[in-house]
């Protein structure tokens, strides 16, 4: 009998303390989501064509425009159906090839963003509009490299 009462007495102590150190679990998922990546190519320069020190008239180059004057045009490849935002100075200047002091003030004209097609392609365009009129021109070519930067929305 005493050894029953000790069998009973472990059991019970047994289950207290199964009850006490009983842990429970969950799971949970772990994902990740895989873009394409975006790719910009430039296709046209900005060309706010051929003038005389003369002339002050301003230049206004439209998007999408081609011939004696162009817009800066570029091929967009992305995910299919993505909106595409597009990032540009809002202006830049124009130095003069010999005297940096010289320049020519550009209000750029861009597409602010465009949903890639089926295939994932979309264009980019920058037109703008050269003061030519508040310039002081001096002979040469004038010029500026600027940067584009592209995300999806």
């Amino acid at each position: 009998m005493k050894n029953l009462v000790k069998v009973v007495a472990l059991s019970a102590l047994t289950l207290a303390t199964t009850q006490v150190f009983a842990s429970t679990t969950a799971n949970f998922d772990a994902t990740l989501q895989v873009t394409q990546a975006l790719t910009l190519t430039n296709d046209t320069n900005l060309d706010f064509g051929s003038i005389t020190t003369a002339d002050n008239t301003n230049i206004v180059v439209a998007q999408g425009a081609t011939g004696a004057t162009q817009s800066a045009n570029f091929t967009v490849k992305g995910e299919a159906g993505r909106l595409v935002n597009f990032t540009v100075p809002a202006s830049i200047e124009l130095i003069h090839d010999t005297d940096a002091t010289n320049k020519i003030t550009v209000t750029l004209d861009p597409t602010t963003s465009v949903t890639l097609n089926g295939t994932g392609d979309g264009t980019l365009s920058i037109g703008g509009t050269a003061d030519i009129a508040s310039a002081t021109l001096k002979a040469g070519s004038y010029s500026v490299n600027t940067g584009v930067s592209i995300v999806y929305q």
